[in-house]
């Protein structure tokens, strides 16, 4: 990621309100655009605007960012795809889901459109969702007969 300069990165059909975004990229750092538009909620909001219209802005500024040069996206998926399917429990449950009813057709295309590879897909992405985020579990304990303890883990 670089630093946005008006003067050496081409401004035409940038709004200001794009342009005033695109400004706020800082060299080196890592952002998602959540965290960046909840972050600087206050330099980009006006009276009159909403919190959809900072995010669509965060947004519109992050694709003409990667269009120009400006910001680089960096792959945070924590395992690939072939690699997440040769997982023991997934080829388990792969093994359980039926295939396509199309036997006799060569094109790959019918193949990979299956059931079986949409649930695979839609794991994986949760997969992905599930990475880095921390949960609080609860256990109760039995002490005596009729004491119980909760405990956080």
């Amino acid at each position: 990621m670089e630093n946005f300069d008006p003067s050496k990165h081409n401004i035409s059909g940038i709004t200001p309100r794009v342009a005033n975004c695109l400004k706020l990229f800082k060299k080196g750092e890592i952002i998602s655009p959540k965290q960046f538009s909840e972050s600087n909620i206050s330099l980009l909001k006006t009276k009159s605007s909403k919190i959809n219209t900072v995010k669509n802005t965060v947004d519109t500024s992050i694709q003409i960012a990667k269009k120009r040069g400006i910001i680089t996206l960096v792959n945070d998926n924590p395992i690939t795809y072939a690699d997440f399917c040769n997982l023991d429990s997934i080829q388990y449950f792969v093994s359980q889901l039926r295939g396509s009813k199309m036997k006799n057709l060569e094109s790959n295309s019918i193949k990979d459109n299956t059931t079986k590879r949409h649930y695979v897909q839609q794991i994986y992405h949760f997969n992905n969702w599930l990475h880095e985020k921390e949960f609080e579990f609860l256990t109760i304990k039995q002490i005596d007969v009729d004491i119980f303890q909760k405990t956080k883990i």
